[in-house]
């Protein structure tokens, strides 16, 4: 085993140390360069061995002497940098992904941020937590909060993993492929990665609504059997605990939320039953007052109050189309109504179809939003 690095006195201790540097860099490409065009004869084993810190070269390469040799190495420190190095890696979808953080605490200037940075995956079409926690519907909302804590906010995954026995959300961001010989997880087993991650000594950067946004933090939901805490989550639970009248109830809403969405509210923590049949609105005028309903394909609106919007599908199927429907939201938006909805939160509006809208839904929908400042742009469509 020769060098071609010729005219000076180079030692085994120097090709060595060097190209374990480049690795500690990140160079690694250039330290496979830098061993395998520098040591005439090195095959792709010996390389390996060196820059995981299993062998090593000794003595000198010079026109005058040549004493280089590769000896067996056990360098502890090198093999746990390099093991650090591509610990975590998963393989997932033509892509390579590793962990670097947790969402451990959420608040309200998280709410909406898949929609807000147009995520492709975490984009769930609403800032308004749902009525209830569990189900797609909570999940979908949680992941479109997470968006807000990833470093790339259009590409990072996340997963749902046990960290210290607890299910926590983490989050992933794509590296560059690592070399072939090197052994990743290659069956999208997150867990797994995750475990290796640790495995090796590193740690996750620690992220909630403090961190981001300096402001006061709300308690994170991370599995089936914790309540949702969002602030009119709060409200709800607050006034299910105090099981007092309805005046007084309307006094907390009152003071709590916006006006658009006290009598929803009300009716929620009431014993009130809607099974009228619906009418849709004939008196343009009226749109002023109209924050919540549906746009039929038909172009006709059918208002109601906040948080009302399966009661109100079920009539119109019920009453309008003589149908009884299990899940009158998912029928809804099977059918391309447009929802309408204005945040309790955020106070913006969320304006979704599922479906291509008809010229009619588009004339009605233009009309509202021109009274209550909502762009053409604004209509969210999942088609």
């Amino acid at each position: 085993m020769n060098s071609v690095m010729c005219g000076f006195k180079i030692s085994g201790e120097f090709i060595t140390t060097h190209s374990r540097n480049l690795v500690i860099e990140g160079k690694i490409r250039e330290a496979e360069r830098f061993l395998l065009e520098g040591i005439v004869g090195l095959n792709h084993k010996d390389m390996q061995d060196i820059l995981t810190g299993k062998k090593k070269f000794v003595g000198f390469e010079s026109p005058e002497c040549n004493t280089l040799e590769l000896v067996d190495d056990d360098d502890i420190n090198t093999q746990l940098i390099f093991k650090q190095l591509f610990a975590g890696i998963v393989y997932n979808s033509n892509h390579y992904w590793m962990p670097y953080a947790m969402v451990v605490g959420w608040g309200p200037r998280d709410l909406g941020a898949g929609e807000i940075h147009n995520h492709p995956m975490y984009n769930c079409g609403s800032t308004v937590p749902p009525d209830l926690p569990g189900g797609s519907k909570i999940v979908k909302f949680s992941q479109s909060r997470n968006v807000a804590y990833m470093d790339n906010k259009q590409q990072d995954l996340q997963h749902v993993l046990i960290v210290d026995g607890s299910t926590t959300v983490t989050l992933w961001k794509r590296v560059d492929p690592p070399p072939f010989w090197v052994k990743i997880v290659n069956d999208s087993n997150w867990q797994k990665g995750l475990d290796e991650f640790f495995g090796v000594g590193k740690k996750l950067s620690v992220r909630c609504h403090t961190t981001e946004f300096g402001e006061g933090d709300f308690k994170f939901f991370p599995s089936k059997n914790e309540n949702q805490t969002d602030p009119i989550t709060q409200l709800r639970n607050k006034i299910k605990e105090l099981n007092v009248k309805d005046d007084i109830i309307n006094k907390l809403l009152k003071d709590n939320v916006p006006e658009h969405a006290v009598t929803g509210m009300s009716q929620l923590y009431s014993d009130y039953v809607d099974d009228s049949i619906p009418v849709p609105i004939v008196d343009n005028s009226m749109m002023h007052d109209v924050y919540h309903g549906y746009i039929l394909k038909d172009g006709r609106f059918f208002a109601c109050e906040y948080h009302h919007h399966a009661a109100l599908a079920t009539r119109i199927f019920k009453h309008i189309f003589n149908r009884e429907v299990e899940d009158s939201e998912k029928e809804a938006d099977d059918a391309g109504w447009i929802r309408i909805q204005k945040s309790a939160i955020t106070d913006k509006y969320n304006c979704i179809i599922c479906k291509r809208p008809t010229n009619e839904q588009m004339s009605t929908f233009l009309f509202w939003g021109a009274i209550h400042g909502v762009g053409e742009d604004e209509l969210q469509m999942y088609i």
